[in-house]
């Protein structure tokens, strides 16, 4: 079933929309989840975008996508200039800013988009280990994504990372010797080392840290739209269980793989 006939069935199911959330997410692809680079937008764009489609449109709600680089996303939440984005895991940096869903004061896992670890990865050969609290010795250059906030963790374990944007520019400076080892989300980077450059990568273990990922919400769109936001929070929830299988084996006829992502 297409994207454009799942969320026709669910909006002859809501009525007309009752309102519009405008959303921004990473001009950066992050397969399975999402796809399209440099800002396009392929006609399957990916289940995680279906799923909140479908959901918003089970509200009366119409989502207006764009795409943009992630600091901008954040900028714009900062300054109510967009309503919400997906998918960003939760630090006190960024709840100042914008709203997660909360259950007793804490990020409620149940209502996550996703959930994903992050590893260490090294060129085969390399002698660096890990044993989950500290390296065996310290590495020459640690590399993370730009924006992401494995950065911040990492300077909590005392270890100073370079940022550069997307998996595939930092694998690329691993291969290249220009970083010694690189902090990325496991899900992403092993699908990546399938691939011929990248095959020389080995994953570290055990994993750094697991992170939950959350559709978060501008301050400026909760205070207005509060019920709304808890609404969609739950609908995606709920979407999740009725439309996920389908979602999934959408995109996996379409990858030719058998990854389940819900």
């Amino acid at each position: 079933m297409t994207r454009s006939l799942f969320v026709l069935l669910a909006l002859a199911t809501s009525g007309a929309n009752a309102c519009v959330i405008k959303l921004a997410y990473n001009e950066i692809a992050a397969p399975p989840y999402y796809f399209g680079d440099a800002g396009k937008t392929p006609d399957n764009p990916g289940p995680a975008i279906e799923l909140v489609d479908l959901a918003a449109a089970k509200l009366g709600c119409k989502m207006v996508w764009q795409r943009k680089p992630l600091k901008r996303i954040l900028r714009e939440l900062e300054t109510n200039d967009i309503d919400a984005t997906l998918a960003l895991s939760y630090s006190k940096e960024c709840a100042a800013t914008m709203v997660y869903p909360l259950k007793n004061g804490v990020p409620d896992a149940g209502l996550a988009l996703w959930t994903l670890s992050y590893d260490f990865y090294v060129k085969q050969g390399s002698t660096l280990t890990w044993d989950g609290k500290g390296f065996n010795r310290k590495p020459t250059r640690v590399g993370a994504n730009a924006g992401y906030s494995i950065i911040k963790d990492l300077a909590d374990m005392g270890i100073a990372a370079e940022a550069a944007p997307g998996d595939v520019n930092n694998l690329g400076k691993l291969v290249s010797n220009r970083i010694e080892v690189y902090a990325g989300q496991s899900l992403f980077v092993d699908q990546l080392r399938e691939q011929a450059a990248f095959k020389d990568i080995e994953k570290l273990t055990p994993p750094i840290i697991r992170k939950d990922y959350f559709l978060v919400f501008s301050n400026g769109f909760y205070a207005s739209s509060g019920d709304t936001a808890q609404k969609l929070w739950k609908q995606i929830e709920e979407t999740k269980k009725s439309h996920g299988a389908a979602l999934d084996k959408k995109y996996q006829a379409l990858a030719g793989n058998s990854l389940a992502i819900f």
